[in-house]
């Protein structure tokens, strides 16, 4: 789904409904469900007192119909290991005490009763004795969403952290934003980028210290790769970004998998996390954001750069517009600037920036880990037409000046393949205006509330039309999106739920909604069966 252009009509809900309601007969129930006593995954098991219904987001992870009462998880929590929370906020963890930010108020003891709108995070942590330096103190993690209702298997699961929990849907994404380049011999190998992106990555720690506090598994960017450097993060992000662009089979399956990873990261920034500057530590949070939002129209993560400035990443901390008016790199230090003011030597931070603001910060982190791996990130966000959504053009102008070699080290990408892309379309980006990081609230693709189904536009203070959704009132928002029923169209709805090239309404419109929701429904089915366990 994309932002409606000026001029564009759009029929009221009542007019787009019936053909959702009709597809859905044809096509059998949205929702398919099953009662369990436990679930199991990624290492991780969850028991309750009775059976539930249960099923699965469209990325793989479980869903549970509750209240639901968790009677235990195994591993089981010490205390200090094997930790749980619900909900966890930004800048604390309180899954393992070897890791940073550790908070045993946020850990949960079991049995447990959750109510719907809830996640569960649960770990296993690594055997006593482990360095977690660089790959953490944790094997795994997963997550556990308690639900009002059963929901589709089209539906994308709410993010892990806080209380902000959108229901959105893999109908809503305008798939023709995309382009399908052909793919250069350079590319890396997609399924490994596929296990790379298969996991959740609980990222809500807001320090420095997630370099020793990550689940090793779940942050996997490549065999020998350190897990929890954001170098390393950034690495697999900027590949990811431009491999979505190309035309290969594994392009919708991590195309998914990365908009997942954005709504998590939006998920964060709502409970208070932030990925600041801080050497090579928080690069590549803010991309999967703007994929999501460019994909979904939804309004939350399209005003990602407008709600949120440069103290919440990595690259828009690192870069700014010095007096001269050139993008320059460097974070705002205050008064501890003098490793720079001493010839870069010394004590101090070493990614401070010019006090005069005339020339680059030090060379230590800037050559190292981080300005030749934003380049697959800012290269995608151009060719997705985001930069607007983005909405800090120093990264921009910056990126530009390392790649053209007008700053000292610069020249090269991080890998053969982004080097490779940046040289066949820098210069050959696609026509037409940017997307604009705004939308019409209640009409760009957020929902009635976890549990509601995507499309059904519940109102405020009702339950969402076919799973009993949230009210606006309880963690809902009201005005569901019309077009998270239209089926897999890659056709500009406008923002607003209609479908620009045929109405939604007419047969032909009709029986492509129907064939396009009944194909996705076999991709995700493929996708599931097919997910590392």
């Amino acid at each position: 789904m994309v932002i409606a252009p000026p001029g564009r009509v759009c029929h009221p809900p009542s007019m787009r409904l019936w053909p959702l309601a009709l597809a859905v007969f044809l096509l059998g129930p949205a929702a398919q469900a099953e009662k369990v006593t436990s679930i199991a995954q990624y290492g991780v098991t969850w028991t309750f007192d009775q059976p539930y219904e249960s099923g699965k987001f469209a990325t793989g992870d479980h869903w549970v119909v509750g209240p639901v009462k968790v009677v235990s998880v195994s591993p089981a929590p010490t205390g200090t290991r094997h930790g749980s929370a619900v909900n966890p906020k930004g800048g604390r963890q309180a899954y393992d005490s070897r890791g940073g930010g550790f908070d045993a108020t946020d850990a949960v003891t079991f049995p447990a009763t959750l109510a719907p709108t809830s996640s569960l995070v649960s770990s296993v942590s690594k055997p006593e004795g482990s360095d977690p330096k660089n790959v953490g103190p944790m094997i795994s993690q997963a997550v556990l969403t308690v639900v009002a209702g059963p929901l589709p298997p089209t539906a994308l699961r709410p993010s892990y952290a806080g209380t902000f929990k959108q229901q959105l849907d893999t109908k809503q994404i305008d798939w023709s934003a995309l382009p399908k380049l052909p793919a250069p011999s350079s590319k890396p190998d997609g399924a490994k980028l596929l296990q790379m992106a298969d996991r959740p990555r609980i990222d809500h720690l807001s320090s420095w210290t997630i370099q020793h506090s990550c689940a090793e598994e779940n942050w996997f960017n490549g065999d020998g790769a350190h897990a929890c450097y954001g170098r390393e993060v950034a690495a697999y992000v900027s590949s990811a970004a431009l491999y979505v662009l190309l035309d290969t089979p594994e392009r919708e399956e991590l195309t998914l998998s990365m908009i997942q990873h954005g709504i998590d990261n939006y998920g964060v920034l709502k409970a208070g996390g932030t990925w600041e500057a801080n050497g090579g530590h928080h690069n590549a949070r803010k991309w999967p954001i703007v994929l999501a939002g460019r994909l979904l129209g939804d309004c939350d993560l399209l005003k990602v750069g407008l709600d949120y400035d440069d103290d919440q990443f990595g690259e828009d901390g690192h870069t700014y517009f010095g007096k001269s008016g050139k993008a320059l790199f460097g974070m705002s230090c205050g008064p501890n600037q003098t490793y720079f003011q001493n010839g870069c030597s010394g004590s101090g931070a070493k990614d401070c920036r010019d006090p005069a603001e005339l020339v680059d910060g030090c060379g230590d982190y800037r050559n190292c880990c981080t300005s030749a791996y934003w380049v697959g990130e800012m290269l995608s966000t151009l060719m997705l037409r985001s930069k607007k959504i983005w909405a800090h053009d120093a990264f921009f102008d910056y990126v530009d000046r390392w790649m053209s070699g007008d700053v000292s080290g610069g020249g090269a990408a991080s890998s053969a393949f982004v080097d490779g892309m940046w040289k066949a379309h820098r210069q050959n980006l696609p026509t037409g205006a940017d997307a604009e990081p705004t939308c019409t609230p209640g009409s760009g693709g957020n929902d009635a509330g976890v549990g509601g189904a995507v499309g059904a536009g519940g109102a405020a203070g009702t339950a969402g039309a076919g799973g009993g959704g949230a009210s606006a009132g309880s963690g809902g928002k009201a005005g569901g999106s019309a077009s998270g029923g239209a089926g897999g169209s890659s056709e500009d709805d406008g923002g607003c739920g209609c479908r620009s090239a045929s109405p939604i309404g007419s047969p032909g419109a009709l029986v492509a909604l129907a064939a396009g929701a009944a194909a996705l429904g076999l991709r995700l089915q493929r996708r599931r069966r097919g997910r590392r366990r």
